[in-house]
């Protein structure tokens, strides 16, 4: 009976190879599993981009008025997540695409629900209570609009913005001043546009025509310099993933 020959030390350190490359493997594959399951991670890593841009700190809260006249501040939505834009009625550029794009944002049924289950699931969780039951509306996302020309946007030109967009649209102005202060604490900035006011066109502003998500702990998460329905809808449901069932296995 013929001996068994023993492994060369090159076959030992072969098969060893093989067995830590296909361990590595698993591991690997193990992990990807396990980040592309939790969007916490995805986002701390940076292997999942926003199309805004991530803030995440307490936004600035204003003092303005409503078309009623009442003083309104941020904390008068706290509990509700809102869409702010900074335009005018009398806009013939960005203003009104960009307000379609918010409406179509809050309107939709899959950011209502994605919204809806980020409330469900941090409900057992200390809530802050609004303190304007007027802005307690039925769809979960609002569409706030700052209007940064006081001199033409009165009332009745508010009123109609409103009335043209839904209960979930609210129109908010100031004197020029604390607007113009408002706005550059949501880093937004304008300019009064001189020639367009001597040539008598409507369009007397210049502004970037940016949009803001504030969640409804008032913090600025997102500021969106496209203002794409689509882009902002992927946004905002991968941020609040975090809270639905990706995280509950």
């Amino acid at each position: 009976m013929a001996a068994r020959s023993e492994p060369s030390l090159k076959e030992v350190s072969s098969g060893s190879n093989r067995k830590q490359r296909w361990l590595g493997v698993a591991l690997l594959s193990a992990a990807v599993a396990v980040l592309f399951g939790h969007p916490y991670l995805i986002e701390a890593i940076g292997l999942r981009s926003y199309h805004g841009l991530r803030i995440d700190r307490p936004a600035y809260n204003f003092q303005l008025r409503d078309v009623q006249g009442d003083i309104t501040t941020l904390r008068s939505f706290r509990g509700q997540p809102l869409l702010v834009f900074f335009g005018y009625s009398n806009c013939t550029g960005i203003c009104y695409p960009a307000l379609h794009e918010l409406n179509a944002v809050a309107l939709d049924a899959d950011i209502q629900n994605v919204l809806r289950k980020s409330r469900q699931q941090v409900s057992s969780q200390p809530q802050p209570q609004l303190q304007s039951a007027q802005y307690v509306k039925e769809t979960e996302l609002l569409v706030l609009f700052i209007s940064i020309d006081p001199a033409r946007d009165g009332v009745p030109e508010l009123k109609r913005l409103e009335e043209l967009y839904g209960s979930h649209f609210i129109a908010l102005r100031s004197g020029a001043e604390t607007t113009r202060s408002v706005a550059a604490r949501y880093l937004t900035m304008y300019e009064y546009n001189e020639s367009a006011v001597a040539d008598g066109r409507m369009d007397q502003f210049a502004h970037p025509g940016t949009a803001l998500f504030i969640d409804a702990n008032g913090q600025l998460q997102f500021i969106f310099t496209e203002i794409d329905s689509a882009m902002i809808k992927s946004d905002l449901s991968f941020f609040f993933a975090k809270f639905t069932d990706v995280r509950e296995e």
